[in-house]
């Protein structure tokens, strides 16, 4: 795939990008529940998904924050906080927002392309992780 402006991808490529960065750089276990809901969420709207994506770049996060609002049915409020870069009157925080997003772009176009093998997680943050799911479920 090649690096081009977000809008500039077909909404299947879209797509697949955003499957590409909530699993290849996803910190946190996922079930097979939260990955259908992620793509429900995407297929709803691949912009604020994409939004999302690019601020938790900004934040050296990952889709931590959306795995957390799956679990506790807080998507929507989730989405609520996202800045409205359309809104932003400071031009520089808008020309820094635009570098950010080029470069997650360009990241995750990158290792979609070529992805490197995933590092195993360590046994306790696998054990911790499976507890919070469990707790989810109760």
């Amino acid at each position: 795939m090649e690096t081009k402006s977000w809008n500039q991808y077909s909404k299947e490529e879209q797509n697949e990008l955003l499957q590409h960065w909530w699993y290849y750089y996803g910190k946190m276990m996922i079930t097979l529940d939260e990955w259908e809901q992620f793509n429900k969420l995407v297929e709803k709207d691949s912009n604020k998904m994409f939004e999302l994506a690019v601020v938790s770049y900004i934040h050296g996060i990952s889709s931590q924050p959306l795995v957390s609002a799956i679990r506790k049915n807080m998507v929507d409020e989730l989405m609520l906080t996202l800045p409205n870069i359309e809104e932003i009157k400071d031009e520089k925080i808008k020309t820094m927002y635009k570098q950010a997003e080029s470069e997650f772009i360009s990241m995750i176009v990158k290792t979609y392309n070529s992805p490197e093998p995933n590092i195993p997680m360590e046994p306790e943050v696998m054990a911790n992780q499976i507890k919070d799911i469990v707790k989810k479920k109760k």
